[in-house]
C-alpha cells in the first residue's frame, strides 16, 4: 500500500466538493483540512467532511503533517497560492491556469 498523504485543500468553492466526496475512494489519501478566505465555507467542509478547519493559509503552511496543497481557488487566486506553498516546502496541486500570466508561470516554474 502506498505511504498515507495528508492534504489540505486551500479554496472550498464550487469544486471543492466534489473533490472530498472523490478523495475519500482512495484509502491512502487523508483530507486534514481546509482554508477558504471565507469562513463559513471552512468550517461548513471541516463540519461535513471531517477534519481541520484552518482560519488562515498562514496556518495551513505552518501544519506539519500537510504534505500536500491542494489548490482549488479562483483562477486569479491560482499563482499566490502557488508561491505560498512553494516557499513553505510544501508540493501542491493545482486546478488550471497555474498563472494568469507567462511571467507568472515563469516565476513560479524557477522557484
Amino acid at each position: 500500500m502506498s505511504k498515507q498523504v495528508n492534504i489540505a485543500m486551500v479554496g472550498c468553492g464550487n469544486i471543492a466538493g466534489t473533490y472530498a466526496k472523490h478523495l475519500k475512494r482512495y484509502p491512502h489519501v487523508n483530507v486534514r483540512g481546509y482554508y477558504d478566505i471565507i469562513g463559513e465555507r471552512t468550517r461548513k467542509f471541516a463540519a461535513e467532511y471531517g477534519g481541520t478547519g484552518y482560519n488562515t493559509m498562514d496556518e495551513v503552511l505552518a501544519d506539519p503533517e500537510v504534505d500536500l496543497v491542494v489548490n482549488l481557488t479562483t483562477h486569479h487566486a491560482h499563482e499566490e497560492v502557488i508561491r505560498r506553498s512553494l516557499l513553505a516546502g510544501k508540493p501542491f496541486y493545482t486546478e488550471k491556469p497555474m498563472a494568469l500570466s507567462s511571467r507568472g508561470a515563469h516565476a513560479l516554474a524557477d522557484l
